[in-house]
């Protein structure tokens, strides 16, 4: 399910990003100690992971709740307009 979302890119030996939508999503820092912080762009640090997968599950949970507020805010959008065209 994940590499249906996310392309990974390894730009350094410590450093992968995440690609989704075309998109830098975030990236994912490789630390001595075996465990990965995540980082968003704009130097944005979430957390440190004792693993990738967890790593990686941690930012499909956070795409997925970025994706259903979007359609949320699409559908109140709609919603709205529609409203607005049948009352005028």
């Amino acid at each position: 399910m994940f590499s249906q979302i996310f392309t990974l890119n390894k730009i350094s030996p410590d450093v992968a990003e995440t690609i989704a939508d075309e998109n830098v999503f975030s990236y994912f820092v490789f630390n001595n100690d075996k465990t990965v912080t995540v980082k968003f762009p704009g130097g944005i640090i979430h957390d440190t992971y004792p693993c990738h997968h967890c790593a990686l599950e941690e930012v499909t949970r956070i795409w997925f709740l970025i994706r259903e507020a979007e359609i949320k805010t699409q559908c109140r959008y709609s919603f709205a307009a529609y409203s607005i065209e049948q009352a005028s």
